[in-house]
């Protein structure tokens, strides 16, 4: 029933089995109902996947709180890897990088994102990182002319370590969507700052 229960609380699952019509409000129902279940309230994993669900719809504020609560209860539970957690956290910051008119505040969520990133492809073998780092891609085209030479040589350098880390990866790591998309983005990234 544990697995059931955590397979079923998956955004991406949800996100499969769901009809496309009133998916929203099921969603949110779900996990409204969940949540009242107290093993499942107080694991990282669900408010990670309610975030996930919230960012998906654009809900970036909502979704930020439930980024606090997973990392909130991850932070009890000893020797926990918040990988997942950094990942899609890091999306969010891209996002709201990317829709905020502030290019100094859009320069901070995204240097905050990079560190994040820069240590995850330090430590693992995994596509996760560069999926995340797509959406640098709308926030350097949308500030990256705002942005002061030293803040583009900032990121510029964050992008080309990423890019660097990718050759470490095993060769199934690197052939994936995620990293190959990632890299291409990336390499945009470069370019447009340069």
């Amino acid at each position: 029933f544990g697995n059931l229960a955590k397979e079923l609380m998956r955004f991406a699952t949800l996100e499969r089995v769901l009809p496309d019509k009133g998916k929203r409000a099921a969603l949110q129902n779900l996990y409204e109902e969940l949540k009242n279940i107290p093993t499942i309230r107080e694991n990282p994993q669900f408010w990670l996947q309610y975030a996930m669900a919230r960012l998906s719809r654009g809900e970036l504020d909502v979704a930020r709180r439930y980024f606090e609560q997973s990392y909130s209860f991850a932070e009890k539970i000893r020797g926990y890897d918040t990988f997942q957690i950094d990942n899609h956290y890091c999306r969010l910051l891209f996002l709201e990088a990317e829709n905020t008119t502030d290019s100094d505040e859009a320069f901070r969520a995204v240097d905050d994102a990079l560190i994040t990133l820069k240590k995850q492809v330090l430590r693992e073998n995994r596509h996760y990182p560069y999926r995340s780092a797509w959406n640098l891609e709308g926030v350097a085209k949308r500030h990256g002319s705002k942005w002061t030479t030293e803040q583009k040589k900032g990121v510029i350098a964050a992008a080309r370590y990423l890019v660097d880390a990718a050759q470490r990866l095993d060769a199934n790591t690197a052939r994936s969507v995620a990293v190959v998309g990632g890299l291409q983005r990336l390499q945009v990234v470069i370019e447009t700052l340069s």
